[in-house]
């Protein structure tokens, strides 16, 4: 189950780059320790280390406060390592354009929250960032090889996707880009064969495995079933982690109630009001049609109307109507101020704010609105300067 060889015999015998997709959870830990020590290997046996290796990490903007306070300082930890140990790693964090982000599109815009069938929200914050840095690393180098933490026991969906890849040599697949490759080092691998594998001793010390157990134990809200875990001892069977998710904090996809959320909020008093904001914010899933505009964003000449259908008239709705948006904006900034001072980074920043009140000023708002719902001064572009 272990392709350290294999890995090796990539670096060496091939001339593409690596990079690595790092979540900062228990999968990509293992795929990202593998490629170390692979590398370390390489280095004790006299091999020139002169191809970078990228690892990737996606910040949506919107990931849980004690998730992303993990992944930032298991980063600096391992750029740390790298550089006392001289290894050719790059760390790439990866972060939507602003008028991409989820609150730009969703406040701004009026974009309908996700659902399985409209999952904008990947496409924009992980997806089209991603493809911008691979575009960049392909300027500069002729092809990469990605390793990634995917598993079939994750889920059936996931291991349908990985099947329909054409693997090449068991673990090696064609990539989605020209000359490039996907590596799925553990795609055969059980839960307990993750956590087996983090409580051994060929972990490297970028990894804070004590942390990251507390906080899959935390997330999950499983009790006695994860205590095992927890200390470390070796693991037959577990299924804590899998009903923990370490995504976005307001996912409408993780269902009625998100459990990681929720369990996460227990020891953190603060994640409560983002909890209930959640909640609150699921009752418009459906994009009920009261809250809709009448035209279709995409065609903003033409009305589509027809009075007798059950969706308030509408044929071709559009997103949510701009009073709806300030009423999302307004229930926003309320969590905001009452967490101000107990979470280190804003939930919504500075720059989208802007970008908001750009949005909705073409969209006829002078009253600038956002900034009179935010109680504070936005700078907004010259552009859009209103006349007192």
């Amino acid at each position: 189950m272990r392709y350290i060889e294999e890995i090796k015999r990539l670096y060496v015998e091939d001339e593409r780059v690596f990079s690595v997709g790092y979540s900062g959870g228990k999968d990509s830990s293992v795929v990202l320790n593998e490629v170390l020590l692979a590398l370390l290997r390489l280095k004790k046996e006299g091999y020139s280390l002169q191809k970078p290796v990228y690892v990737l990490f996606s910040d949506t903007g919107l990931e849980m406060e004690p998730v992303i306070q993990s992944v930032h300082a298991s980063l600096e930890r391992l750029e740390k390592f790298a550089k006392r140990e001289g290894l050719p790693i790059k760390v790439l964090r990866i972060r939507p354009k602003v008028r991409e982000s989820f609150w730009s599109l969703l406040i701004g815009k009026g974009y309908v929250l996700p659902r399985s069938d409209s999952r904008w929200c990947t496409d924009r914050l992980k997806i089209k960032p991603s493809l911008r840095a691979i575009q960049n690393i392909l300027k500069r180098h002729r092809g990469f090889i990605a390793f990634i933490g995917v598993r079939k026991d994750e889920s059936p969906q996931r291991a349908k996707r990985i099947e329909e890849k054409k693997s090449k040599e068991g673990i090696v697949a064609k990539g989605d880009y020209p000359n490039s490759l996907v590596v799925m080092p553990i795609k055969e691998w059980k839960d307990k064969d993750v956590w087996n594998y983090l409580n051994g001793d060929e972990v490297l010390e970028f990894l804070d495995v004590t942390s990251l157990r507390k906080l899959y134990l935390e997330a999950s809200g499983d009790g006695d079933e994860c205590k095992s875990m927890l200390e470390g001892k070796s693991i037959q069977k577990i299924g804590c982690s899998k009903s923990s998710r370490f995504g976005c904090m307001i996912c409408p996809l993780a269902g009625k109630e998100d459990r990681t959320l929720h369990s996460l909020a227990k020891k953190r008093p603060h994640l409560r009001a983002i909890e209930d904001f959640r909640q609150w914010l699921m009752q418009f899933y459906t994009g009920r049609w009261e809250e809709r505009d009448l035209y279709n964003h995409k065609n903003q000449k033409a009305l589509f109307y027809n009075r007798k259908n059950h969706r308030r008239g509408m044929i071709s709705p559009g997103g949510f109507s701009l009073e709806r948006r300030k009423k999302i904006l307004a229930e926003l900034a309320k969590v905001v101020k009452s967490i101000e001072g107990e979470q280190k980074k804003s939930i919504i920043s500075k720059e989208e704010l802007s970008y908001i009140q750009e949005i909705w000023i073409e969209e006829g708002d002078l009253r600038m609105s956002v900034e009179k719902i935010w109680k504070k001064k936005i700078e907004i572009s010259s552009y859009y300067q209103i006349s007192p």
